[in-house]
């Protein structure tokens, strides 16, 4: 078992306070508009999308409408736009709606929906590049720093830094990620998105927090989502 721990920065769980922006652009995420990777897996030239954001708007098949409403209800949308290193393990629209979460664009949410909303999707974001195949030319010597070849079960912390156990495992050889510790199915690694500021992970379910009463109290938030 290969276990490699990535430093858990201090961001806040505020996102207009995550400061995402320590490291520039790694030449393995593309930073030439020229050579970047597209939603569609290919290269293209200069109306790539520039952040991790815009390249989920851009999907072609249209999978993360939902993430995206999710995120700007939560404010969260504009974390993604930060120079990483950056990973995003990002569900579908299909996964939202196996876990009962809906979000719609405009959206005026209660409170405590954004809160929790908050806290779920910091649990899918990671402080770090994070690729489970080796991008062209990749050196392991000569790894960037921040970066994290997944290799066999690998163990990275998540931006959601107000609970304890909020770590990610993932299993290379089954192609899954779970919270750490956590008792329900994993979810499936769907595919590997190069963008210019990171990565993004599709996967085919939610993966929730902790329960809330892991959570100091002064954090402790509502479940289920309040719709």
């Amino acid at each position: 078992m290969v276990e490699l721990r990535v430093m858990r920065r201090s961001l806040s769980i505020r996102f207009a306070a995550l400061a995402l922006a320590g490291s520039g652009v790694l030449a393995a995420c593309g930073g030439d508009a020229a050579t970047v990777v597209a939603a569609t897996g290919e290269p293209v030239g200069e109306a790539t999308p520039a952040r991790i954001s815009a390249v989920l708007a851009a999907d072609s098949g249209g999978r993360f409408t939902t993430l995206l409403a999710c995120a700007e209800i939560a404010g969260l949308v504009s974390a993604l736009e930060g120079t990483g290193p950056l990973t995003v393990f990002a569900p579908t629209n299909d996964a939202f709606k196996k876990a009962g979460v809906t979000c719609t664009v405009g959206e005026q949410a209660s409170d405590a929906k954004k809160k929790l909303l908050t806290r779920t999707l910091l649990q899918h974001v990671v402080g770090a590049d994070v690729a489970t195949t080796a991008p062209a030319g990749f050196d392991p010597a000569k790894a960037p720093r921040g970066f994290v070849l997944v290799r066999g079960t690998t163990k990275v912390d998540t931006l959601l830094a107000d609970a304890t156990g909020t770590s990610l495992t993932i299993d290379g050889n089954a192609g899954t990620v779970a919270r750490t510790g956590a008792t329900g199915p994993a979810a499936k690694v769907l595919g590997q998105i190069q963008a210019p500021n990171g990565y993004i992970h599709a996967i085919d379910a939610v993966i929730l927090p902790p329960d809330t009463d892991a959570v100091p109290p002064t954090t402790a938030l509502p479940k289920p989502f309040d719709k």
